[in-house]
């Protein structure tokens, strides 16, 4: 579920790199996020991918999407032992619980999408499980 930043520039995406990834051995990291710069004007940068902090280590972190600004990527993780929604800032490095649900966000499956921000307004939606059924919640920007 890779998303463009607002400018065009970078794509933010769910990746396994990192230390525990060996393609030779076959085995797997834990899903963390990365950017890779793609706009015009990258230059020497186009190409270079880039692995965010991680909210946890072993934790999954999927779903991401740019804030309206570019400025921070809004993330569903399970670092607490349930999914919610996290804000990485990108400059900064510093994360922010933005939801703490007793259920846990979630999608349909576990890589299914959970989340979504507008790019206008900075308004979240995200579904969570609840009462046996999947509803949308919404947040907006403070």
């Amino acid at each position: 579920q890779p998303r463009f930043s607002p400018d065009g520039r970078k794509v933010v995406f769910v990746s396994d790199r990192g230390p525990n990834r060996s393609v030779d051995r076959l085995t797997f990291g834990a899903l963390g996020l990365a950017t890779i710069d793609v706009g015009a004007g990258a230059g020497a940068a186009a190409g270079t991918v880039r692995l965010l902090p991680p909210a946890a280590t072993g934790a999954k972190h999927v779903n991401p999407r740019f804030s309206p600004d570019g400025r921070s990527v809004l993330f569903v993780s399970d670092r607490t032992g349930f999914s919610d929604v996290y804000r990485l800032d990108l400059a900064s490095g510093e994360l922010f619980q933005v939801t703490n649900t007793a259920t846990g966000v979630s999608g349909i499956s576990a890589m299914s999408p959970a989340l979504d921000v507008a790019r206008g307004t900075g308004r979240v939606v995200f579904s969570v499980f609840d009462r046996g059924g999947y509803n949308l919640a919404r947040l907006d920007p403070s």
